[in-house]
């Protein structure tokens, strides 16, 4: 359901909530909450002079109109709500954090149904919270409409919402029905649950189920004995993300957050087609243009913040125009604020732009092993194990002293899994040193990541027998060859010298060389040419 906020005045007392022209919905809204706390026995009711007063907690009524996608009605809700902030800790609340899902996950497992042409269903949790035992003895002054007596109050035998434990309440609770039912729980994404045909994805209230047919159909019947599920269907739209079924695989796009991102901020733009996010060299002109004032300076840090939601999402081609424009929050000038409109618009032009997680291999990359000289001279290959039903692609790159401003180097990896992009980062490195030091950090910074895919996909007994590493440099094979251990490494910070023993002694990774014009991953590192951008922009959304 979509929140309405516009059509009705939302009171924010019960007393408030009479003296509208809705009062009648309101009242049933109520009448409603008050029957589910019954129903659900989510309460007891106690005298309050039996409970010491630094063990109740306030709340209040929450009231919202939704508008129901199938019947194009306006559904009102009343939500009794706990003010979490009169809880004290260790008397009436412990832990508070839960797991939720990432972008990454979600992107993994999407990815995974594509491969094996697996159904996608999306079920929610109707008052979820409702369902978690209350671990502490909680007593909760109801609100007004409740029991009509000021002396009663409830001690809560479940969760409400509200309360500061609520959601990691909840999350256990799923946890141990799923695995009393035989669903495996993932040891590396917490929110990732399995088994035989069937993947489940927890985010707070919402499942995203993939599998075959007949288990998804088991796995909806097997929640729905605990819980009081909502079908939502395809999912249309999860976590900000719209997806869409095509013959030959998946889509992932923005274009719902890009709309509601044109609506919000009203700037005009020229009729003119952009095809890359900044002009190439942007980030290396000098720039002596004036402050933003205050009101500039929020709607540029606002903008940036919508930016990075796209970028961390579905948008790689932006993820090099955000981290750079990201780093002058603080102190944003005309001339970022100009690119940061530039990128927007951008953006809006090519809203349509979608990552396609095909049941083949769709992006090709051309890349060769690196090729060793031993101390007789000769050139061998390191033996590896045979590749598994499994391709696990690192592309890594590196601009070395990218900034002009300090010296320091931007850097970026792209993680594939059978040709399908789930992963990507750039960033700005905080180690000065040789553009050879800086590929090897960057080595370690996109092994690290691609190490937890391999044992996603080992719980998911998923054949990886070894990580694809790519990279341009070919200085960058000497630093873990047989001359490794030089002065070149020795102020490199340790923790990124574990990547030897991947490459080099375990054999889970393997090292390969990639020219940079022919590297995807390139495009995290810097601004690219007209020609570059649209040739690489093709490849990963087409």
């Amino acid at each position: 359901m979509v929140q309405i906020t516009d059509k009705y005045h939302i009171p924010k007392t019960y007393e408030e909530a009479l003296r509208t022209p809705q009062e009648e919905e309101w009242r049933e809204a109520v009448l409603e909450e008050l029957n589910l706390m019954n129903r659900k026995h989510v309460y007891t009711l106690v005298n309050k002079s039996k409970v010491p007063r630094k063990k109740i907690v306030k709340s209040k009524w929450l009231f919202s109109v939704e508008l129901d996608s199938e019947t194009g009605e306006d559904v009102f809700k009343a939500r009794i709500m706990a003010k979490g902030f009169t809880q004290r800790k260790g008397i009436n609340y412990g832990e508070t954090s839960a797991p939720t899902a990432t972008y990454e996950t979600v992107r993994l497992v999407l990815s995974l149904s594509a491969m094996m042409n697996w159904d996608i269903l999306q079920v929610e949790a109707t008052d979820a919270f409702l369902n978690a035992k209350s671990q502490y003895d909680i007593y909760l002054e109801p609100p007004d409409a409740t029991t009509g007596d000021s002396n009663i109050v409830w001690k809560l035998n479940r969760t409400v919402y509200g309360l500061k434990q609520s959601a990691r309440g909840w999350y256990f609770t799923v946890r141990d029905f799923l695995k009393n039912n035989g669903f495996k729980n993932s040891a590396v994404e917490p929110c990732l649950f399995w088994k035989k045909g069937v993947m489940l994805i927890l985010y707070v209230d919402e499942f995203l189920i993939c599998g075959k047919n007949k288990s998804i159909k088991e796995t909806l019947q097997l929640l729905g004995k605990d819980f009081e599920m909502k079908i939502i269907g395809y999912p249309n739209n999860f976590l900000g993300i719209n997806i869409r079924k095509t013959d030959n695989g998946i889509i992932l796009t923005s274009e719902d957050q890009i709309d509601r991102m044109v609506k919000e901020f009203d700037f005009s733009f020229s009729g003119r087609r952009l095809d890359t996010p900044l002009a190439k060299g942007f980030e290396k002109k000098e720039d002596n243009s004036p402050p933003l004032n205050k009101k500039e300076h929020s709607i540029y840090r606002s903008l940036i913040g919508k930016l990075l939601f796209l970028a961390n999402s579905v948008r790689v081609d932006i993820a090099f125009a955000v981290s750079y424009l990201s780093r002058f929050l603080e102190n944003p000038t005309t001339y970022r604020m100009k690119g940061a409109k530039r990128l927007f618009q951008y953006v809006v032009q090519t809203r349509f732009f979608g990552l396609h997680y095909h049941n083949n291999i769709p992006v090709e990359i051309n890349y060769d092993e690196f090729r060793f000289v031993d101390e007789r001279g000769d050139v061998f290959v390191r033996p590896y194990p045979k590749e598994g039903k499994i391709d696990l692609v690192c592309l890594t790159s590196s601009n070395w002293v990218g900034d002009i401003s300090d010296k320091k180097s931007q850097f970026g990896h792209m993680i594939l899994i059978n040709g399908n992009i789930i992963n990507w980062q750039s960033k700005r490195q905080r180690h000065r040193g040789s553009s050879s030091e800086c590929e090897y950090i960057v080595l370690s910074e996109g092994l690290t990541d691609a190490l937890v895919y391999r044992d996603v996909l080992k719980e998911l007994s998923l054949s990886v027998s070894f990580i694809n590493m790519v990279c341009e440099h070919q200085s960058a094979r000497a630093l873990y060859g047989p001359d490794s251990q030089n002065k070149r490494v020795k102020d490199i910070d340790v923790k990124y010298h574990f990547v030897i023993s991947y490459l080099d002694q375990e054999k889970a990774a393997k090292l390969n060389h990639i020219y940079s014009d022919e590297n995807i991953a390139y495009m995290l590192t810097k601004t690219l040419d007209v020609p570059t951008h649209m040739e690489w922009s093709d490849m990963i959304y087409n």
